[in-house]
């Protein structure tokens, strides 16, 4: 779902792991002329965070159509790149499954479940998964925790089933161009900060999986590269690469 600015006729579509934090704050201040306050009354009802001012929802083909006036934008990243910043940044930086274990059971699993997912964990998912484990049991991490669904739904989920509804598109690469076209259309400043970054000690790549993860990453992406075809070609790992002598 977009955010809007009705003064300046913008509509921005969050995706998350897609410079989401960054974009959201800068777009709070081009909204609202002042920046995102985590003290002001505003901030404290959302605990501090921009994502319950701004959230990241699904597509509505509905209120696009109602926003044919405003210049429509999103900005998407690699697929794999993405999924894999979500591992670096939910387990390795932040270990919040870890954090979360007392979702298994306990007096405020259920609760927990309620909030994070369905509460589904399997006694033999780890906490702590390595990039491999992650990836190929996937689908059990995305049960059972809502935040690791949420930052790893496909890239339709968010944008619909093709990218008609948009005006423009970037790369995440393309930040600043974006930037650029805004605040030409607002005739306001408009920058965005790196709000969220990982640390490159925790980066993870495609060249970091097995043979298989990359396979069943690869298999699971499909569909988002069709997507982006005009934006990110599917990726090789360095391995096969050399394996093959291309």
């Amino acid at each position: 779902m977009a955010l809007v600015i009705p003064a300046y006729k913008l509509a921005y579509t969050p995706i998350p792991k897609v410079a989401c934090t960054s974009i959201k704050r800068a777009w709070y201040a081009l909204a609202n002329g002042r920046p995102f306050d985590r003290r002001s009354l505003r901030g404290r009802l959302a605990r501090g965070s921009i994502h319950r001012v701004y959230r990241s929802a699904g597509f509505d083909p509905a209120q696009m159509a109602r926003l044919k006036d405003y210049w429509k934008v999103a900005v998407v990243r690699d697929p794999a790149s993405r999924i894999l910043s979500a591992y670096s940044s939910k387990v390795l930086k932040r270990d919040f499954l870890t954090a979360h274990a007392g979702d298994r059971g306990g007096i405020f699993g259920g609760l927990r479940a309620r909030m994070r997912g369905d509460g589904s964990l399997p006694a033999d998912l780890p906490l702590r998964p390595s990039a491999d484990e992650f990836v190929t049991r996937l689908d059990e991490y995305r049960t059972a925790f809502g935040v690791i669904r949420s930052h790893t739904h496909p890239i339709s989920y968010y944008l619909g089933a093709d990218l008609s509804a948009f005006d423009a598109i970037y790369r995440i690469d393309q930040i600043d161009d974006m930037a650029s076209e805004v605040s030409a259309r607002s005739g306001q400043r408009f920058r965005v900060p790196n709000s969220n970054a990982s640390s490159d000690v925790l980066k993870v790549t495609v060249n970091d999986l097995s043979p298989k993860a990359f396979a069943t990453l690869m298999a699971r992406l499909a569909p988002d590269y069709d997507l982006l075809a005009e934006f990110y070609p599917r990726p090789a790992r360095t391995a096969d690469m050399n394996q093959t002598g291309t």
